[in-house]
């Protein structure tokens, strides 16, 4: 998934720079921190930007699901405060207790 190196030089950043060069070997890339010459003439390294379409139709399904879950889980919280009083009532002391906690606590906090 994703953008991927192949082969090239390595960009000269402070990141990059403070790998070890052990962690660059397996690949063709070339630059400091290894010791291998770049024959590139200082371009940028060559990225593989052809994606796969199953790559990019999990990444569309992985959204629409999300906006699916994040709608019905919303919709379900909210239809249960409006259809069940006591639900409604116990979410709303709560709350109100909560808010109280918290102003009594930022006085104590606050060295009224």
């Amino acid at each position: 998934m994703g953008i991927r190196i192949k082969r090239g030089k390595i960009p000269v950043g402070t990141q990059l720079q403070s790998f070890k060069s052990s962690s660059f070997q397996g690949n063709e890339l070339c630059g400091l921190p290894l010791f291998a010459n770049c024959s590139s003439g200082g371009q940028f390294p060559d990225v593989d930007t052809e994606k796969d379409e199953s790559d990019e139709d999990e990444l569309d399904w992985f959204y629409i699901s999300m906006a699916i879950g994040f709608g019905l889980s919303f919709w379900g919280v909210c239809s249960c405060l409006l259809f069940k009083r006591s639900w409604r009532h116990a979410y709303y002391r709560f709350l109100d207790s909560s808010w109280k906690s918290l102003c009594v606590k930022l006085q104590i906090w606050g060295g009224l």
